[in-house]
């Protein structure tokens, strides 16, 4: 079997997979980019996260912090399966061109 079938069939067992997030299913915020790419044959996702923000008030593990409340902040993550390392770099690019 050639690189490109195993890729195929790779990409359509891992997107046939139920959803085993504690959510059960993509974020909305990040819906619309996920389908963009599963939809691409170079390209799919195994994980999507469209960040959070998180307001924490005296927490113990943070004492030493100096201030009454700590802002933490997580970006947008996305975990994607390219078929071939030209498809990798091509979605680098364009991720920082954007």
């Amino acid at each position: 079997m050639d690189h490109s079938a195993e890729f195929r069939k790779w990409k359509a067992q891992c997107l046939s997979k139920a959803d085993l997030s504690r959510k059960g299913s993509v974020d909305e915020d990040v819906v619309e980019l996920v389908q963009l790419l599963n939809g691409r044959e170079q390209f799919f996702t195994t994980s999507s996260c469209a960040g959070r923000i998180i307001l924490l008030d005296q927490i113990v593990a943070l004492k030493k912090a100096n201030g009454d409340a700590i802002l933490k902040f997580e970006p947008l993550v996305l975990h994607v399966q390219c078929r071939q390392l030209q498809d990798a770099q091509i979605l680098v690019k364009f991720c920082d061109y954007t």
